[in-house]
């Protein structure tokens, strides 16, 4: 659970998904895209909201477990250190080479 007004990339977020856990998150900054599908977005200005996530989860074990095994997967595949090294990589060799 992570309910915020301003969010740079998640990673807390991300951190969390990489343990398998179910995140609920405000949809701010970059968080859409570090969750996906893999979790549910909330508009972190509202109570109601958050509250109705929170009882979704409270209510739903196997939510719960679904989207912690699909956070999971969707880190390794997005947001390995391996992607992540391709992707700096990527951006350096732009930067020395475009010219």
């Amino acid at each position: 659970m992570q309910p915020s007004k301003y969010e740079g990339f998640g990673l807390a977020i991300a951190e969390a998904m990489s343990c398998g856990a179910p995140i609920i998150a405000s949809d701010v900054g970059e968080v859409k895209n570090v969750l996906g599908d893999a979790g549910v977005l909330i508009n972190g200005y509202k109570p109601e909201e958050i509250a109705i996530a929170i009882e979704s989860f409270i209510n739903d074990k196997q939510l719960q477990t679904d989207l912690g095994i699909k956070a999971r997967e969707r880190i390794l595949q997005k947001f390995s250190y391996d992607i992540r090294k391709r992707d700096v990589e990527k951006v350096i060799n732009q930067l020395l080479f475009s010219g």
